[in-house]
């Protein structure tokens, strides 16, 4: 009887022997090989195998050859990815070494799993812990079963829409928000209320919406109060203009 690790390979016996007699070659006896009560032509995945050696008027104990289970080692990986990308591939949440030549989980299938519901919904951390499925030809072990995912926010820029010049002594703009729409998850929204800061160059302009506003070139309106966990909000500014007042002769 022979045993030996699964290998991915077709084992070869290279000798059979019917007491001393080397019978590999010979065509006198009929040698075939069963896996359970199947008749098999290959030698190649876990199992016990039997050898059964027939002669016209002779008989033989059956031999067997044991091919065992390869030890695969699982160790679990620290994987990343933004709110609202592509969930990362089983791959990314682990590593396995031990496989067989020329075997690869993907051509052999995941050795681990996350649990049922695995939640990727949201921004933040989620830990995890990986559990062995059963693959045909190998024993694994799961030595370090515990990762964390972490989930970025969302980059989202916010401007107001763009703003028509005004001549000095006009009201206010009436500020809107440019569409940012693109930038959310299916059917996400900012939260909050919509505010607005208005600054001639670095000074902050207080209560811009009914105070007249001075001519300059120098105005910029920057949105403020929207917010949501998942996203990383940049608001971007807006420049405007307020043009000098034009004073004719009738006006003195």
């Amino acid at each position: 009887s022979l045993s030996q690790d699964y290998s991915g390979a077709a084992v070869t016996i290279s000798e059979i022997k019917a007491g001393e007699t080397n019978i590999t070659s010979s065509e006198d006896y009929t040698k075939t090989w069963y896996k359970g009560e199947t008749e098999v032509t290959e030698l190649k995945d876990v199992g016990v195998y039997t050898l059964k050696v027939t002669k016209e008027g002779s008989t033989f104990a059956d031999a067997t050859l044991t091919i065992n289970k390869k030890a695969l080692t699982v160790t679990a990986k620290n994987p990343s990815m933004t709110y609202g990308d592509t969930a990362p591939a089983i791959t990314d949440f682990y590593t396995a070494t031990g496989w067989a030549t020329g075997e690869t989980a993907a051509t052999v299938g995941d050795p681990v799993a996350l649990p049922t519901g695995f939640d990727i919904t949201s921004a933040g951390t989620r830990q995890f812990t990986l559990q062995a499925v059963e693959l045909t030809n190998y024993i694994i072990s799961v030595t370090t079963p515990t990762g964390t995912l972490s989930i970025a926010k969302k980059a989202i820029t916010v401007s107001p829409a763009a703003v028509e010049a005004i001549t000095y002594g006009d009201p206010t703009p009436t500020f809107t928000l440019a569409d940012y729409s693109a930038g959310l998850v299916d059917e996400d929204e900012l939260d909050g209320t919509v505010s607005y800061i208005v600054k001639k160059g670095s000074t902050l302009v207080e209560n811009a919406a009914t105070t007249i506003l001075a001519a300059g070139t120098d105005y910029t309106v920057t949105a403020a109060g929207l917010s949501n966990d998942n996203y990383n909000i940049t608001f971007a500014e807006q420049s405007f203009t307020v043009n000098k007042k034009v004073l004719t002769s009738a006006m003195i």
